[in-house]
């Protein structure tokens, strides 16, 4: 790890940043909210282009998960 730091190697952008990112970071919040309030995750899914999936995930805090910075 700290040899591919020392080469500049490990500052991949990520959330909003990332250039492939379909969401921004106050979509993913929305996601959670409305799965929380029981919203299937179809119906999520359809209103952002993203797979069901996707929002499992999301939700699961698999992908989109807030790393705290050291």
């Amino acid at each position: 790890v700290a040899d591919r730091d020392a080469k500049g190697r490990g500052n991949q952008p990520s959330g909003e940043a990332h250039g492939r990112s379909k969401l921004t970071e106050n979509q993913v919040e929305t996601i959670k909210r409305r799965r929380a309030s029981g919203e299937p995750l179809a119906l999520i899914a359809a209103d952002y282009g993203i797979r069901d999936a996707a929002v499992s995930k999301i939700v699961l805090g698999r992908t989109w998960a807030k790393k705290e910075r050291a």
